[in-house]
């Protein structure tokens, strides 16, 4: 969803982020974590993804399907676990991009 900035109130759900549409480049990619990926997550060092992941208790069963957004190669959401560090909200911001992640049993998909 795509949203002016003026009133707009930054999602605190898990499964909700915000993005300045104006810093992101390239198209978004949606995809499946990448061995060796590396991560900067909003308000922190660059991580290895694997250990992220660890910390966060995902199985390693279940690692592989946590969806990866990545914009003009650069990931910037691990799904529902931490945003990276790019295209922050704020004063200055004119369009917000808002993502959100929902269950394919609940989306508009083969409807």
């Amino acid at each position: 969803q795509l949203a002016g900035a003026e009133a707009y109130a930054i999602p605190r759900e898990p499964g909700r982020v915000a993005f300045d549409a104006d810093e992101l480049a390239g198209p978004l990619v949606v995809r499946a974590p990448r061995r060796g990926e590396r991560f900067v997550p909003f308000g922190g060092a660059e991580r290895r993804l694997k250990t992220l992941l660890i910390d966060a208790k995902v199985p390693r069963w279940d690692r592989g399907r946590v969806p990866v957004v990545e914009a003009g190669g650069a990931v910037i959401w691990i799904g529902k676990l931490r945003r990276g560090a790019a295209a922050r909200v704020t004063a200055r911001t004119r369009r917000v991009l808002e993502l959100a992640l929902v269950p394919l049993a609940e989306s508009d998909c083969g409807r």
